[in-house]
């Protein structure tokens, strides 16, 4: 063989090349009959899993009263038993500080990042957008996968729109929740 061929090395593995229209459309077309809010985000999760071929992809919802990051739902590799599905805003890991910043990041190499807790094996690469309505921090989409450099730009600024869409959602959710309590307690109250 030639020192050009010897010296050639593979490509890097990255995510897929994405249409950000064709993948706003694909998730409005499986989401939009849904209208169960826990549903809703759990299909979002597994979509954004198949659409950036991620290993692992995590939903962390804000807990106001601890002002932790709480684990809702995760699709692909599976947290190990005895992780805590806990995580302390701007004090661990990458999702802490993502919803300290509310800034969206992509990590090439987690290895090169201090803010990385590794948690999963194997995890190379990592991005993640806060979820936030009305400057209000509602949570953090985690999306990782096994080989370094895997995410570009492009994919963290379709991952940021559709953390905003999902905070619609989920605002959308907890009104909803809202009206179903106030219609149950002025139903209590008709009855006395």
């Amino acid at each position: 063989k030639s020192a050009s061929a010897k010296g050639a090395s593979r490509p890097a593995k990255t995510a897929p090349d994405i249409d950000a229209v064709e993948v706003l459309q694909r998730l409005a077309t499986r989401l939009l009959p849904r209208f169960e809010r826990d549903e809703l985000l759990e299909e979002t999760l597994r979509t954004l899993a198949e659409i950036f071929a991620a290993d692992h992809v995590a939903l962390f919802l804000y807990d106001e009263r601890s002002n932790d990051l709480v684990l809702r739902f995760s699709t692909g590799i599976g947290l190990p038993a005895g992780i805590s599905p806990r995580i302390r805003v701007g004090k661990e890991g990458v999702c802490g500080w993502v919803a300290q910043y509310r800034t969206p990041i992509v990590i090439p190499d987690v290895a090169k990042d201090p803010r990385y807790v590794p948690i999963l094996d194997g995890i190379r690469s990592e991005m993640a957008a806060p979820i936030v309505f009305d400057a209000r921090l509602l949570g953090v989409i985690d999306v990782e996968s096994t080989h370094p450099g895997f995410f570009k730009t492009e994919h963290l600024r379709l991952l940021a729109i559709v953390a905003g869409q999902m905070s619609l959602a989920m605002r959308g959710g907890e009104l909803a929740e809202l009206d179903e309590q106030r219609t149950n307690d002025f139903g209590m109250i008709n009855q006395f």
